[in-house]
């Protein structure tokens, strides 16, 4: 459902074929493992291979008037920036002038044109959500480390790339607790259901109202996420295809 109908044929036809030409399965989470067992089938050999982390420590500094929140990602039906909009409606409500801005990077995907003219033309948050693509990997290292946090509340993830960006560069993602979203994300109560607005909005409402809160969460990534580097990923696959 969080995809066009010729899309979801092609993949159904290319998994259903899968088998008869694979041997080992590389896969980018434990949940991703999973679904494979589960779909294509149960014995099927897998190893997990997770993806590298780091763009580089160069960050061009941001131009944004105001502190904001960031988030990654296609905007199409799957990454959820919906549950977004409906946060940031809110929070402009109730906060008014403290309401952080929310900057979404990531181009218009699939079925997106609906709220992709919500996002800019709602009168309530207009000016407080901004969309940038086309972005140079410095200008995104730039935009996380100016970020307050980042937020991911996709409904599906086979790794979910730009929560452990975050993670990586010393910056607390609030995400959905969904397929590998929670092998990423170290602190249960910074998630959410990826349906549940209310349970979002107060976890976001939540960093914002509480810097200090935030400060402490920083300040424990390193202890609870392993930081994973491109390098060290091409060398676990090259290993795999070794052996």
């Amino acid at each position: 459902m969080f995809f066009e109908q010729e899309f979801g044929n092609r993949a159904a036809q290319f998994l259903r074929l899968l088998p008869t030409v694979v041997d080992r399965y590389v896969c980018v989470s434990d949940s991703t493992a999973r679904d494979v067992r589960s779909i294509l089938a149960p014995r099927a050999e897998t190893v997990v291979m997770k993806s590298g982390n780091d763009m580089g420590q160069t960050g061009v500094a941001p131009d944004i008037d105001r502190p904001y929140v960031l988030s990654v990602g296609t905007i199409e039906i799957r990454k959820n920036h919906l549950l977004l909009y409906y946060v940031w409606r809110k929070l402009a409500a109730d906060l008014a002038e403290r309401c952080p801005k929310l900057v979404l990077v990531g181009r218009a995907g699939w079925l997106a044109s609906d709220l992709v003219y919500l996002l800019s033309h709602d009168p309530l948050v207009k000016d407080l959500i901004e969309i940038r693509h086309g972005i140079t990997d410095e200008q995104l290292v730039g935009l996380l480390k100016g970020c307050m946090f980042t937020a991911f509340p996709s409904h599906a993830e086979g790794w979910g790339l730009p929560a452990s960006e975050s993670l990586f560069y010393g910056k607390v993602c609030v995400t959905s607790n969904n397929t590998s979203l929670p092998e990423i994300n170290p602190f249960p109560a910074l998630m959410f259901d990826s349906y549940d607005t209310g349970q979002a909005y107060r976890v976001i409402r939540g960093l914002i109202d509480d810097p200090e809160r935030l400060k402490a969460y920083e300040a424990q990534i390193p202890q609870w996420f392993e930081r994973q580097t491109w390098e060290k990923s091409f060398d676990e696959l090259f290993g795999l295809i070794e052996a």
